[in-house]
């Protein structure tokens, strides 16, 4: 990452909503790990306080704020988040997700702030409330007062399109993954499954995600239900927390599936669990609660080698052709789920097959290295524009990472 320079580094401006286990917040955290420390200097405002990721964080010597919370939009904090841009004069204000997003565009207005303004869009919902005048007025206010506006999937990029009627400057970059070995198969993945409460022989079904309608593990389960009467020896398991456990707990049972059925909570060692798998199962859907951007979870268990049949929702198709790593399906179409899960759990070479083949995906292409290089070659376009980036460019003052923004941005 190398060391910062306090008089030529780009001071960037992050903020978040929260700094609490997630996929966005994840997606930061790697974002600065990889980021070229010598040209970029960060600093993080989450609104929130407390979090995992604050730690993570710090240790790779990134200071972090974090602001007062105790409602969903506050005057205080935003006058906080005021004060900060004005003391610290950063060159670049890149916010996360849209509360975070409403945030750093008022403080950059109010402010009359210099620095460039880049945000976020990471989920396919509307904002809450964004059905009301008011709101949504604001909503389009701070879309058209950005700079830029990362989409971390072209499914995302043309949601936007579709519902700005004039022209936004957005940019796709997609998530990043931290390429590592996942565990040998074998007696260590036996050990797994025990550890984690299946049978040593079983045929394990995950899936990882937090505990919210759009996630639809109502589904999961009845998928289960059925694929355990064609595979006995199938078992699954959910790792995540969130508001519908007590419910889903519940709807195991009246399905008569609880013994085959393990709620493995929120957990941090996820890339350790996913080895002792044999299929990933991603039933997400769109509705009023959320959607899909860029799922971490499927790229998450394409980097493990795992067969994946997932909902054809949001930015999941982009991660691979149907057929390649794995099969996608309409999100409402239950029939096929376990038509899909049937099969692969009965044919292992195919399981393997496919499981190489979306690992070879995320190496060949969803780095997290790659994607913090996109960003750079963004925060340069933004700084200095595009004539003078391909100059920079043409002279070999920077590297233009692949698929960035000399493709993507309009």
């Amino acid at each position: 990452m190398g060391s910062k320079d306090p008089h030529t580094s780009v001071p960037i401006l992050y903020v978040i909503g929260s700094l609490d286990i997630g996929g966005s917040e994840k997606q930061l955290y790697l974002l600065l790990k990889y980021l070229d420390r010598k040209r970029f200097r960060p600093l993080v405002v989450s609104l929130s306080e407390g979090g995992y990721w604050i730690r993570p964080i710090e240790d790779l010597g990134v200071e972090v704020i974090c602001l007062q919370r105790h409602s969903s939009f506050e005057v205080k904090r935003l006058i906080s988040l005021l004060n900060i841009i004005k003391e610290r004069e950063p060159a670049i204000v890149h916010s996360y997700q849209p509360p975070a997003n409403k945030y750093a565009a008022l403080a950059a207005m109010i402010g009359r702030s210099e620095g460039k303004l880049i945000i976020s869009r990471r989920g396919l919902a509307l904002d809450p409330g964004s059905n009301q005048i008011v709101k949504r007025g604001l909503d389009d206010l701070v879309y058209r007062s950005a700079d830029a506006v990362v989409c971390n999937s072209k499914s995302l990029q043309q949601d936007l399109k579709e519902r700005f009627k004039t022209k936004l400057n957005t940019v796709v970059i997609p998530n990043g993954m931290e390429c590592f070995q996942a565990p040998a198969s074998g007696n260590g993945e036996a050990s797994l499954k025990i550890n984690a409460g299946f049978p040593a022989d079983s045929l394990v079904v995950g899936t990882v995600g937090r505990l919210v309608p759009f996630k639809n593990h109502s589904m999961f389960l009845e998928i289960a239900s059925e694929v355990v009467k064609k595979v006995p020896r199938a078992h699954f398991a959910i790792i995540g927390d969130g508001p519908m456990l007590d419910e889903l707990q519940r709807y195991a049972a009246q399905l008569g599936i609880d013994e085959h059925v393990n709620f493995m909570g929120r957990r941090e060692d996820v890339p350790q669990i996913l080895p002792a798998m044999d299929l990933f199962l991603f039933t997400s859907i769109k509705d009023q609660s959320g959607g899909e951007g860029f799922p971490n979870a499927v790229m998450e268990a394409m980097m493990c080698g795992l067969p994946c049949v997932v909902s054809n929702v949001g930015g999941t198709r982009e991660l691979f052709n149907n057929g390649e790593a794995g099969y996608m399906v309409d999100a409402d179409s239950k029939g096929e789920f376990v038509r899909k899960a049937v099969k692969l759990l009965r044919d292992k070479p195919l399981r393997e097959k496919m499981g190489a083949r979306g690992r070879e995906i995320i190496l060949g292409g969803y780095s997290a290295e790659e994607m913090s290089r996109r960003f750079e070659e963004l925060y340069d376009y933004v700084l200095i524009g595009r004539p003078q980036l391909a100059a920079a460019y043409a002279q070999r003052q920077i590297r233009i990472a692949s698929n960035c923004t000399t493709q993507f941005l309009d």
